[in-house]
């Protein structure tokens, strides 16, 4: 079903709650004074799904990633890239290139709550279901070195003494690192209750003696849906079972 239906049956379920209270739509460069620059996630209501899981990360450059995956549609991630602008009163933003569906969000300490296509908050029971969340920053920016693969320590003399790491850069959304004998790089998006996806993943084309490390690691970054971050270890998941690899901070 297009994407574009679901989002009206959306603004159908928004217009039906009514607005909380009446918020400018004119927009401008300006900036709400809190740390908002971020990755914000959640489940948004559905008319006619159980709910859109959601991830909106807004950049220092006035840039911004939405990804939004339907819940009965697991495998199918939708990806928007745009800029946003602010309104007059400097808390509000507005996600251009996303005129079809609702595009603006209240900006709140560690939230976003989306409005409704007039720049409304939504009133009455529904209103929880429209708050982003902001993630954590334990897993952005980080050198995440391998130490486990599929339950089996990895050791450097496996990688000709170099570090098999992957770190996550979210000014731009990418994912690099070293897998034991080429570099790689890709795109990840986080989601709501630590869901992760990797995507686009490639590397350069060097030949190695050993790289059985290598191929799994790279099958594993496309397998994992989801990750949990503890006293340093990192953990990727496929479908909340035992870890598919471990990796230790080592920046």
């Amino acid at each position: 079903m297009n994407i574009h239906f679901h989002y009206f049956a959306l603004l159908m379920l928004m217009l039906c709650s009514g607005p909380a209270q009446s918020q400018t739509t004119e927009m401008h460069t300006g900036k709400n004074p809190l740390t908002w620059q971020g990755t914000y996630t959640g489940i948004l209501p559905c008319a006619d799904c159980p709910g859109i899981e959601t991830s909106v990360t807004l950049k220092s450059d006035s840039s911004y990633l939405l990804t939004s995956r339907y819940q009965e549609r697991q495998d199918t991630l939708y990806v928007q890239r745009g800029y946003f602008s602010w309104s007059a009163d400097g808390n509000s933003i507005f996600l251009h290139g996303n005129e079809h569906a609702p595009a603006r969000y209240r900006v709140r300490e560690n939230e976003l709550i989306q409005l409704d296509m007039d720049g409304n908050e939504i009133a009455g029971p529904l209103a929880e279901k429209f708050v982003l969340r902001k993630i954590d920053d334990a897993l952005i920016g980080h050198r995440w070195k391998l130490v486990e693969l599929m339950g089996k320590p990895v050791d450097d003399t496996t990688s000709r003494n170099k570090e098999i790491f992957l770190q996550l850069d979210q000014k731009n959304n990418r994912v690099f690192g070293f897998a034991g004998c080429n570099h790689f790089f890709g795109e990840f998006a986080v989601m709501h209750r630590n869901r992760i996806v990797f995507s686009k993943i490639g590397s350069t084309l060097m030949a190695c003696p050993e790289m059985e490390i290598e191929s799994g690691f790279l099958k594993i970054l496309r397998m994992a849906d989801s990750y949990s971050i503890r006293d340093g270890v990192l953990r990727l998941y496929r479908a909340r079972m035992a870890p598919l690899a471990v990796l230790k901070r080592s920046d």
